[in-house]
């Protein structure tokens, strides 16, 4: 099937900070020497620009909800949804994103959302998940 990627077809992975991208190509060479990946940076307006288009398969992102406080001291349950199945179990939690510039934030794999824009669905698609992320 050409939707789904096996074990045998996953080339690697490769991880930057956001903050680290420009406008200039950066070569960042995939887990396990299976090549390498060229990414770019660049304004919101940047994929408009060059005329590509949005994804159809995916609803327009939704407007960023209401942002919630939480008394860790107060409380014992965390106001936070956990991935369930059918996401791998090393996604199922709350994540801490760091080294993001100033901001950071809790993260989550649940899904589905309301986030649209194929965010947050609640399974991986072709080994890959969108998340939104709102931060502090």
């Amino acid at each position: 099937d050409a939707d789904v990627v096996g074990e045998d077809e996953f080339l690697g992975e490769a991880t930057v900070l956001l903050e680290a991208l420009s406008d200039a190509q950066l070569e960042l060479p995939l887990s396990g020497g299976a090549g390498s990946v060229f990414v770019s940076g660049g304004p919101v307006e940047l994929l408009a620009q060059k005329q590509i288009k949005p994804w159809v398969g995916y609803e327009d992102i939704a407007p960023v909800g209401d942002l919630k406080e939480w008394d860790l001291a107060s409380s014992k349950a965390v106001p936070m949804r956990v991935a369930v199945a059918p996401m791998p179990a090393a996604l199922r939690g709350i994540f801490w994103l760091t080294e993001q510039g100033q901001g950071s934030a809790l993260v989550s794999m649940a899904g589905p959302t309301h986030d649209g824009g194929g965010c947050n669905t609640g399974h991986l698609v072709k080994n890959f998940y969108s998340v939104r992320v709102s931060g502090d």
